[in-house]
């Protein structure tokens, strides 16, 4: 019997799951392209900071891990346009698949004074350069202004039919386009222009769902406990329960605390007099248990910390191994906290740190949750002479502000990255 011919509809059916499944994968340090209000998402003084008030910080978070992102594919500057962002585009697309785009508020002020053409047609260029490179375009369609940035007259007119544009023309070229703006309010801003964690949550959120689409596989946390060892797991864990199992960690007179901390962890505080805090233990349905923390009282100085810390072993490092660190972390009903970040703290001569969703400034809160997500620190690449690293969950508190709600952490291990 000959069997019927497969057609057309049929045979992409057939085909489409071989050729995803022979795909070369993607990149997953996606580059960030544009002005301020992106380079906002990473800062490198003291260390590689990610920042809770640049969308960029939260991509992983939102993604399961899927993402990341680094100061390498960082490609914004502050105050630039759309032709400055068009001039470096050769040098964006040297590395990396996919890009997300987020360009043009600054062609509207007056000192630039960009008609809506030209700031279409450098738009237009650049993403076309991208799409000839081979990337993966997303554009974030433009966000309203508010206060000091308030736009107004033609210049207001162009702002709103340059989102118009990247709507209903940009997707045909064969990009992606997410619209944050019908989210966006006033208090989601620090001035009008820049927002604070709770607005750049909002833009992340829209910029996650396409990055979810692109990249199947998220982010590998420890699920079970296989310790480091040169020859038998040089992939095993750098520090030690990464479940979070046992009560007999040591909560220090520094937390103001009560309850259980989990073996081989410390629970401590840091400028935290008048904040409290209760630590418990719950099952983690991703194996082991949740180290968690009920928080209380209000701080009275200015950078309040609450910190769970754990001090790694120098032994097993050696000069130019990259490490970084890795968590469940989830949080709800939070008030009064400007941050929950997990980072690295490296004493080598001086102190730096390299954090996963660092706070923006003293007395900024973030959006109250619930959420949930994997944190991944920048990584860090050892000289061999630090004289000290901690693995750290951090809580930041604001001065004078009671602070409320739950955070949990969960999966919690350094590893090298082989």
């Amino acid at each position: 019997m000959i069997s019927s011919p497969l057609f057309a509809s049929n045979r992409f059916d057939f085909v489409r799951p071989i050729a995803r499944s022979v795909r070369r994968p993607l990149d997953r340090n996606i580059n960030l392209t544009g002005d301020s209000r992106t380079a906002n998402s990473i800062g490198t003084s003291g260390g590689v900071l990610f920042e809770n008030y640049g969308h960029g910080a939260h991509y992983g978070f939102l993604t399961g891990g899927r993402v990341r992102i680094s100061p390498q594919r960082l490609s914004a500057t502050p105050g630039h346009t759309t032709a400055q962002w068009l001039a470096n585009m050769q040098a964006y697309i040297a590395a990396g698949d996919v890009f997300m785009n987020l360009i043009g508020v600054n062609d509207r002020l007056a000192s630039n004074n960009f008609s809506l053409t030209r700031s279409k047609r450098n738009v237009e260029t650049g993403l076309r350069m991208q799409l000839d490179a081979g990337k993966i375009p997303i554009v974030i369609a433009e966000l309203p202004t508010f206060g000091e940035y308030t736009l107004t007259g033609q210049q207001l007119i162009n702002h709103m039919a340059m989102h118009e544009w990247y709507l209903s023309h940009v997707p045909d070229y064969g990009c992606i386009v997410v619209d944050p703006w019908p989210l966006m309010t006033a208090a989601d801003y620090v001035d009008g222009l820049h927002w604070a964690q709770p607005g750049a949550l909002k833009v992340a959120k829209c910029g996650a769902a396409p990055l979810i689409d692109l990249f199947g596989v998220p982010l590998s946390l420890p699920t079970y406990d296989e310790q480091y060892n040169a020859t038998l797991a040089p992939g095993g864990w750098l520090t030690a329960n990464p479940l979070m199992l046992g009560t007999a960690g040591v909560i220090s007179a520094s937390a103001n605390g009560t309850g259980v901390c989990a073996d081989g962890w410390n629970v401590a505080g840091s400028s935290w007099a008048g904040a409290t805090v209760r630590c418990f233990k719950e099952p983690n349905p991703d194996g082991g248990e949740y180290q968690g923390f009920e928080l209380g009282g209000t701080p009275t100085a200015a950078g309040s910390t609450l910190l769970l810390q754990y001090t790694m072993s120098l032994a097993n490092l050696a000069a130019e191994d990259i490490v970084r660190g890795l968590a469940k972390t989830l949080w709800e009903s939070l008030s009064g906290v400007g941050g929950v970040s997990i980072d690295l703290r490296v004493v080598d001569g001086a102190t730096t740190y390299y954090k996963s969703l660092d706070r923006y400034a003293e007395g900024w809160q973030m959006a109250p949750g619930p959420e949930s997500g994997p944190q991944e620190t920048p990584y860090y690449t050892a000289t061999g002479t630090e004289t000290e690293i901690k693995l750290r969950a951090v809580v930041y508190g604001c001065q004078g502000v009671p602070i409320r709600g739950v955070v949990k952490v969960g999966n919690f291990a350094a590893e090298k990255v082989l």
